[in-house]
């Protein structure tokens, strides 16, 4: 399935990644499905408690919020890294 996100999205994402490299950056993306497309409307980027360079676990308070916050907005969860 294709992922639609914006350039300015992707940019931050990448970013992102590399203000927190070594570390494995870890996040949320929340959208919706439109013609068997993920439409990305919101990037969320969630804290590594792990604080490692092999993998990621996100931090549940964070994740909880963000997954109210798409669901509020009637988004789906699109993905995660």
């Amino acid at each position: 399935m294709v992922i639609h996100l914006t350039l300015e999205d992707y940019l931050a994402l990448v970013r992102h990644a590399r203000t927190v490299a070594p570390i494995e950056d870890c996040g949320l993306l929340g959208g919706i499905v439109e013609d068997g497309a993920k439409v990305v409307k919101k990037v969320f980027y969630l804290t590594n408690t792990d604080h490692s360079e092999e993998h990621f676990s996100l931090d549940p308070k964070e994740q909880f919020a963000a997954v109210k916050e798409l669901r509020a907005q009637g988004w789906q969860l699109l993905g995660n890294w």
